[in-house]
């Protein structure tokens, strides 16, 4: 078996690199099933000459958020929140957590936008812009290239804005 990583947020991949013997198991492809999200499960049998034959699913999900925007919860949100980033204050790297309800309780993927701007009101960074299926998220925000300061973002959802306040330290 062969593994590649990534530690950018999958912008870029090492080289695959075996992480087992190459002669101790053989895998044939079974079948490929839609799920009921859109994603894809992949089914593979796979024969080891340790530990005899198996059948391994992979799944595949669908994913409706921007790289770099994490889901963070299953659980259904019921209001829309956008909480203080963490660390506050912060230098480089801080996280923003928000959440986006399902609408009368349906899960419909809605507009999102999480916006940075200086003190100025300029924008300097557009963390989400896209859309997100209801839940709770976390988004990375790195402050490199931007002077220490007060900060502040914006979470937009349909009719729904959200303003606060963060301090970049140098």
């Amino acid at each position: 078996m062969m593994c590649s990583y990534s530690t950018d947020r999958g912008e870029n991949w090492s080289s695959p690199e075996w992480v087992t013997d190459k002669d101790s198991f053989t895998i044939a492809y079974k079948a490929a099933t839609l799920t009921h999200d859109g994603g894809i499960a992949v089914n593979y049998e796979v024969s080891s000459s340790v530990n005899g034959l198996g059948l391994v699913q992979v799944y595949f999900r669908k994913r409706n958020s921007p790289l770099g925007v994490n889901p963070i919860s299953t659980t259904l949100p019921c209001n829309f929140v956008l909480n203080q980033n963490y660390p506050n204050p912060f230098n480089p790297y801080t996280k923003v957590r928000f959440s986006i309800p399902g609408i009368r309780g349906l899960s419909e993927t809605q507009s999102v936008q999480l916006k940075v701007y200086n003190i100025l009101g300029k924008e300097v960074a557009t963390l989400v812009n896209g859309q997100l299926n209801p839940g709770t998220y976390e988004a990375d925000f790195n402050g490199n290239g931007l002077s220490g300061g007060v900060y502040f973002y914006q979470l937009t959802a349909g009719r729904f804005t959200d303003t606060r306040k963060m301090i970049l330290t140098k």
